[in-house]
């Protein structure tokens, strides 16, 4: 009796778990990695260097100063020097609103 009830159990979990391999696999092969990595972009910066959930709104606010521009649904610089002299100093301790300067609104 005792084998019975353990074995009725173990086909129980491992139907659960296969519908929940199913279900996860599903999610991750019909844009469901795409919403993981949308999202793990936002907190990673986030909790990395307090960066803001609302990214777009900055880099909104660098197209309407003209060092960047919008290009379809994602952002480039005007000019590529501008791009390297920002990266090259990515290490330091400088924030960048001390590299770009004062910006008036």
């Amino acid at each position: 009796m005792g084998l019975g009830v353990d074995l009725g159990i173990s086909l129980i979990f491992g139907l659960i778990g296969f519908l929940f391999g199913i279900l996860v696999g599903g999610l991750v092969l019909y844009g469901g990695a795409a919403v993981i990595k949308h999202y793990l972009l936002r907190l990673l910066p986030r909790f990395h260097c307090g960066a803001s959930w609302d990214s777009a709104d900055a880099l909104d606010q660098a197209v309407s100063h003209i060092l960047m521009t919008r290009v379809g649904g994602s952002y480039r610089f005007y000019h590529r020097l501008l791009q390297e002299h920002l990266a090259e100093h990515e290490d330091s301790d400088l924030p960048v609103a001390t590299i770009l300067g004062p910006q008036d609104d």
